[in-house]
């Protein structure tokens, strides 16, 4: 993950349009909504911070993707490389701010999590909004 993360970091670094910031996010995580993504805008405009991240769950703490970061970090996401991805940049962050987003717990990584997925009933599931809305 980390190879394709760096990838997409240094063709972002050599565009003729420079970005401000990027959000990496999975394709894994299909309660993960265009208003998370908002958030994570709404939050690093608010907090200046050059790493926004998404904490899964309020009691463990656990931060990851999806995370916006600005291009004050693009240097380090184009570094990265190997199975690791952009979490260990964010937790070696000081000052990475978060959203809450327990909509990116859930994730179809096999057979069986694709049918669960699509077993739900289209709308709202539990506390997750489908994309599909």
């Amino acid at each position: 993950m980390g190879g394709s993360i760096a990838a997409g970091m240094i063709a972002v670094q050599n565009s003729v349009s420079p970005l401000q910031s990027a959000i990496i996010m999975l394709c894994d995580q299909p309660y993960v909504s265009s208003a998370t993504l908002r958030s994570l805008c709404d939050e690093q405009r608010r907090t200046r911070s050059a790493v926004v991240a998404s904490r899964y769950c309020e009691s463990d703490d656990t931060l990851g993707v999806p995370a916006l970061f600005t291009s004050a970090r693009f240097a380090a996401l184009a570094q990265l490389c190997g199975a690791l991805g952009a979490k260990q940049l964010i937790a070696s962050e000081s000052s990475s701010t978060f959203i809450d987003c327990p909509e990116a717990i859930p994730d179809v990584d096999t057979s069986a999590d694709t049918l669960a997925t699509h077993s739900r009933p289209q709308g709202k599931t539990s506390q997750y909004q489908s994309l599909a809305d």
